[in-house]
């Protein structure tokens, strides 16, 4: 009888339930896809503000600090940018794109050595990553250091990097 009861309760609460929706805390992933979606819009204050709350929720959210990162840079916040790539590659020090992040935020500052640096640190993790042998090859050039960036342009073009061979021809021949 027990049992009976037990089961005709739950039927009854799914019944009640159902169709009644529970304001629940967005989940970190909610937050961050909102985040994207105004990034996107180029609202960058509230993509901010949607990825803040993501992270926390949970502060080991590796892709929130990268998008969050993307959102200051794009709004020349390029201090918090570094900061949030750091926090990507410090999470996680197999993250690519956010080696590749920072180094073009570096640029930007003109803090060339740390670009560099950054640059090759992605080379270091994927020995084909051919948008940083490209970047590393044309702030190479930019800094007057044509075999080094000739070079990478070269490696760029070899694994299929198109764009590359314009410059090589430019400014390796």
């Amino acid at each position: 009888m027990k049992k009976i009861l037990f089961f005709i309760f739950l039927i009854v609460n799914t019944i009640i339930g159902f169709g009644q929706t529970k304001k629940s805390t967005p989940t970190p992933e909610e937050y961050l896809f909102s985040g994207i979606k105004l990034l996107v819009s180029r609202d960058y204050e509230g993509a901010i503000t949607q990825v803040n709350a993501a992270i926390k929720q949970d502060e080991f959210y590796e892709d929130a600090y990268l998008i969050r990162g993307m959102a200051n840079q794009a709004n020349k916040d390029y201090l918090n940018a570094i900061y949030d790539y750091t926090m990507v590659i410090y999470l996680n020090d197999e993250y690519k794109e956010a080696f590749l992040l920072r180094a073009g935020v570096r640029k930007l500052t003109k803090d060339y050595t740390g670009a560099l640096s950054d640059y090759t640190k992605a080379i270091d993790v994927d020995e084909e990553y051919l948008e940083a042998y490209y970047r590393r090859g044309i702030l190479e050039l930019e800094l007057s250091k044509k075999v080094d960036g000739c070079q990478d342009l070269k490696m760029a073009s070899d694994l299929g990097y198109e764009k590359a061979d314009a410059i090589i021809k430019k400014y390796c021949q």
